[in-house]
């Protein structure tokens, strides 16, 4: 069995927040039926957010697919979600995994003053990624 990417999109939709629905969800390639297969998705939330979703195989029961996720913010998606937040540049050492106390340093350049903050994950809630920050 498989699941296409524009199924596998579809599917991700239903672990949304109706509260907050996605802009869109992109994925790579679909899923193939086979425990421990994986696929990348992006889902945007707003023109500033947007998170990558880690999708895993986990069971194939027949023609039905089931699959954990887990989303993560690569370092392109956290500079320009941290920067539309503080209305500065936004340089980040790297992105961020989907798991409470994953954290990075970002460089945060305004009016010519560049200060060190750390990023960390405090809460995951489905696809969405709850963010801390503190000054280094």
């Amino acid at each position: 069995p498989a699941m296409s990417a524009a199924d596998l999109q579809k599917s991700l939709t239903g672990w949304i927040s109706t509260s907050t629905p996605l802009q869109s969800g992109t994925c790579a390639t679909g899923l193939t039926g086979e425990v421990g297969k994986t696929d990348s998705c992006e889902a945007v939330v707003n023109e500033n957010t947007s998170v990558q979703v880690n999708v895993t195989v986990t069971k194939v029961n027949g023609t039905d697919i089931d699959y954990s996720f887990e989303p993560a913010m690569t370092k392109t998606q956290l500079e320009k979600a941290f920067s539309a937040n503080v209305s500065a540049q936004v340089s980040c050492d790297a992105g961020l995994d989907g798991k409470v106390g994953s954290s990075t340093t970002c460089h945060v350049t305004k009016n010519g003053t560049t200060d060190d903050t750390t990023v960390s994950v405090s809460k995951v809630q489905g696809l969405y990624l709850s963010l801390s920050t503190s000054s280094s």
